[in-house]
């Protein structure tokens, strides 16, 4: 149920227009509407939903982009990625599919390798398994 955010959403949206950057973080207590706000802001946009979940980072695996290729959206907006790969342990809660995800699971290294993944899945994953403990900028 959604009720009453008017002005928060009025908010979000003067950032949205606003033609610069902008970056926020949203957080409070429990079973306030917060994942809802974002929810019904997000609709009709392109956006990036990340919901962080009960873990400790035990490192960051590295740093990955292709400088050299571009997604260009028909609107004309364009974006280079960056991907941040961290090492992280488990401490609580779920895993949950999302709308980009089909199925999820742990799996060996042996078990891995037999997948059919992206190369530059490939290519994080063996990074993670190297043994080093620098940073991976790729």
């Amino acid at each position: 149920m959604f009720i009453d955010r008017h002005q928060e959403l009025a908010a979000l949206e003067q950032m949205f227009q606003s033609g610069v950057a902008e970056f926020f973080v949203l957080y409070g207590r429990r079973r306030v509407g917060k994942t809802e706000l974002l929810t019904q802001f997000c609709k009709g946009k392109r956006s990036i939903y990340f919901l962080a979940s009960q873990f400790t980072i035990k490192r960051l695996i590295g740093i990955y982009t292709t400088p050299h290729e571009l997604i260009v959206y028909r609107d004309g907006n364009k974006i280079q990625l960056v991907a941040l790969c961290f090492e992280v342990e488990v401490v609580g809660g779920e895993l949950r599919l999302s709308c980009e995800t089909t199925e999820y699971g742990y799996f060996s290294y042996q078990e891995i390798q037999e997948l059919d993944i992206l190369l530059n899945h490939a290519r994080r994953i063996e990074d993670a398994y190297s043994g080093k403990t620098t940073t991976f900028i790729r």
